[in-house]
């Protein structure tokens, strides 16, 4: 285990894969509050990020459904380019 100090990131902790495999529930815990790296065989990282729930905010509920964007897009293109239906 390795502990880094960066000026971006802040503080983090970085373990090998074979760590994480042996200590799981300890690095789990951990990344609740610490950043984790996780270095693979390959030479890859990968963090441990525990999972935030999303808040929908105002924006959020103003925003536009799939269908009523395609309707508005085609619309739109119509106005502009004068396009008969």
């Amino acid at each position: 285990m390795y502990l880094c100090i960066s000026e971006n990131a802040g503080i983090m902790i970085e373990i090998s894969s074979a760590e994480l495999q042996s200590n799981t529930q300890k690095y789990l815990e951990l990344a609740s509050t610490e950043r984790v790296l996780v270095r693979a065989d390959n030479n890859e990282t990968f963090e441990l990020v525990k999972e935030r729930y999303f808040e929908p905010d105002e924006e959020f509920y103003n925003s536009l459904s799939v269908e009523e964007f395609r309707v508005q897009a085609h619309q739109m293109i119509e106005r502009l380019y004068k396009l008969p239906r």
